[in-house]
């Protein structure tokens, strides 16, 4: 069966906002994860809970050059399909030289999941540097698992010994796995 494809609207804004950060998420829906909070008060650290993600560091040679061009190659070489995700295949939107915009299509509906990457340059010693990101749905409220599935095959595929990233379990994001649970096999 031939499905009309349903890619959804982008959300709005993508990018950096003026703090330098990337886009939180709506901690309402278990289809997201990002590094960033919210714009606003933090009053409900339970609700940045269910899709906060630690930003993923860079301690390798080169400083955020570097860091970046690691960040391309795992996304250049990302298999559509794999894991069950992403079989319509992805797109670079934008990339300059710390910002990266990519968008994931399922296969059968169209559905398209936008990811967002921002190196930030270290301001400590020793070069290392801190990677924000966010991986996000477009369309209805629960996301089959896959954002989650993407992020940890991502984070897996760069070099184990010049990055420090932490998966996506559930034990780490319980909520997520409950409600999307049964699209996780």
């Amino acid at each position: 069966i031939k499905y009309k494809a349903t890619p959804g609207r982008p959300p709005l804004p993508l990018g950096v906002r003026a703090d330098g950060t990337l886009q939180g998420c709506d901690g309402v829906k278990p289809n997201c994860f990002s590094t960033e909070k919210l714009d606003g008060p933090d009053e409900d650290i339970e609700l940045y809970s269910s899709y906060l993600i630690p930003r993923w560091v860079y301690t390798g040679p080169g400083g955020s050059q570097a860091a970046f061009e690691d960040i391309k190659a795992a996304i250049g070489g990302y298999k559509p399909g794999a894991n069950n995700i992403d079989g319509g295949g992805f797109e670079v939107q934008k990339s300059d030289s710390t910002y990266l915009y990519v968008q994931f299509e399922s296969k059968n509906h169209g559905y398209v999941d936008d990811m967002e990457f921002k190196v930030v340059e270290s301001s400590g010693e020793g070069g290392a540097c801190e990677v924000q990101v966010r991986s996000a749905s477009r369309v209805g409220f629960l996301d089959l698992g896959v954002n989650s599935k993407r992020l940890n095959v991502i984070a897996a595929s760069l070099p184990a010994d010049r990055w420090e990233t932490q998966p996506i379990t559930p034990k780490t994001h319980g909520n997520y796995f409950a409600l999307n649970g049964p699209y996780l096999v």
